[in-house]
């Protein structure tokens, strides 16, 4: 009894001295913390006491290397950014603790797991380290849209995606859903190359590509919502191409809840091969119904996002973000408070006898009386919104669901309609212009053109997205000549 007693006051010893010494590590780190690094550190919203004593860390580090949203693409600019980050990285090639969890070649970023003390202050000071983030783990914004932005008849006057991709970064994509076409795997069967009307033969199969990012749950979908938000876009915008890539996972919360959730640094994976295959699949927007919950922005805020959005709209990529779901009238959500997001919050589409209640206990709202272009009281609202469109109730990809998860998709499809290949401004006299207009051109061409809606819990106008209105001064480039085929004459 005397020997076990002795045993659990040393092990209580040994806990008390290992955990003085951790507190101990954590100060003598605190202190050779350099201020430029604590403002890194203030600027991602990290708690510093907490950073230092954790044992293990892992966080999205930004490499100083310049400007690369101005350098060439392709493989110019993947060399670009390989050579920079090679030369900063080559500091740490004896550094103790840090493991790359995953890299991206067509960003200045790297996710490190850092469990060195010792590394981490070498790393925060290092002037050629830009910035560091928290892999934070975002959540799904899920809460007879067509005819509300008049899409029927955007698509019969032959604005219909032809020629275009969106990446739907989701739970995955299940392609056999009869919304896709007749898909028997990604991109099969072909069909035919050549518009039939208004919609693309019954035999062609819409997703291109559906592939994961994170670790591999062996399922198309296994939860819905990425079906759902992809099959909206397919919807919207009737020739576009599907690229779906699941980006959730197992996750534990900070309650230690078990849920599904997309670590930034695989969603940002995401963005890096969209950057990669802008031109191969010609992708127009990158649609994200997703973010962290619970937390609002009410001004632009600075992330892990920031540089992916930049060069993804250098690429000729739209990110399109939902505003969140969290009843907020003063500030939306992460990512979508990014620069250079289209951030998208929730209408409803039809009139609605019975009200309806949204969200957790705790945490709930009720729209009692529901009007046609009605905000949906869930969504995330604040002058940062850019635009609303249809998000309550969404029925797609044999899912009814509702949320700025599901309006987000129809700004997507939107945008790949009005940033077709062939598509051109007209001038006052009404001809076709020779150039396409930029990005912003056509985020403002949306807006200027979309419904003035007012959100009666801020007193703010927003535009929710009017597909017929936008088209109405756009055309389409002829299409191109083809050569007369010359049979050579036999000479006999």
């Amino acid at each position: 009894m005397k020997l076990n007693k002795l045993f659990i006051l040393c092990l209580g010893a040994l806990i008390i001295s290992n955990t003085y010494a951790a507190t101990n590590d954590a100060e003598s780190a605190k202190k050779r913390l350099l201020e430029p690094a604590k403002q890194k550190i203030h600027k991602a919203q990290i708690d510093l006491n907490a950073l230092l004593k954790n044992d293990s860390n892992d966080l999205i580090i930004e490499y100083n290397v310049g400007s690369t949203v101005s350098t060439a693409s392709g493989v110019q600019k993947r060399n670009f950014i390989a050579s920079n980050k090679q030369a900063i990285r080559s500091a740490y090639s004896g550094a103790k603790g840090l493991t790359i969890l995953r890299d991206y070649n067509a960003l200045p970023l790297t996710a490190y797991r850092i469990n060195n003390r010792d590394t981490l202050v070498q790393l925060l000071n290092d002037p050629n380290i830009k910035a560091v983030y928290p892999n934070r783990i975002n959540t799904t914004n899920t809460r007879e849209s067509l005819p509300l932005i008049h899409q029927p008849q955007t698509v019969q006057n032959g604005f219909t995606g032809a020629g275009t991709s969106v990446v739907v970064v989701d739970t995955g994509v299940n392609y056999r859903h009869a919304d896709f076409g007749n898909c028997t795997g990604t991109n099969t069967p072909l069909g035919a190359t050549v518009r039939e009307g208004d919609r693309l033969p019954d035999d062609t199969c819409r997703v291109s590509r559906a592939f994961d990012l994170a670790p591999d749950d062996g399922a198309l979908d296994d939860d819905g919502h990425g079906t759902n938000v992809a099959a909206i876009v397919a919807q919207v915008a009737p020739q576009t191409k599907i690229i779906g890539i699941d980006v959730f996972r197992t996750v534990t919360s900070w309650t230690g809840e078990i849920q599904r959730g997309a670590a930034d640094t695989d969603s940002i994976a995401a963005i890096n091969w969209a950057v990669n295959n802008a031109q191969t699949h010609n992708i127009k927007a990158i649609n994200l119904s997703l973010g962290t919950p619970g937390r609002s922005y009410n001004s632009i805020c600075e992330n892990s996002y920031t540089t992916p959005f930049a060069n993804a709209r250098a690429a000729g990529i739209v990110p399109v973000v939902a505003s969140g779901n969290d009843n907020f009238s003063n500030g939306i959500s992460s990512p979508a408070c990014t620069a250079g997001a289209v951030s998208v919050g929730a209408v409803y589409d039809v009139d609605r006898e019975n009200g309806l209640t949204w969200g957790p206990v705790g945490n709930q709202c009720t729209d009692r009386i529901i009007r046609a272009d009605q905000i949906s009281c869930f969504s995330n609202s604040g002058r940062l919104l850019t635009l609303l469109a249809p998000g309550a109730l969404i029925t797609a990809g044999g899912h009814t669901l509702g949320g700025t998860s599901q309006a987000a998709p129809h700004v997507a499809g939107a945008i790949a309609l009005l940033r077709a290949n062939d598509v051109r401004p007209l001038d006052a006299n009404g001809h076709i212009a020779n150039d396409a207009e930029t990005i912003d051109q056509t985020i403002a061409r949306l807006q200027d053109n979309g419904v003035e809606i007012t959100d009666t819990r801020n007193g703010l106008n927003f535009r929710r997205i009017d597909l017929q209105a936008a088209t109405r001064t756009l055309g389409f480039l002829p299409p191109p000549q083809q050569a007369p085929v010359v049979v050579p004459r036999r000479i006999s």
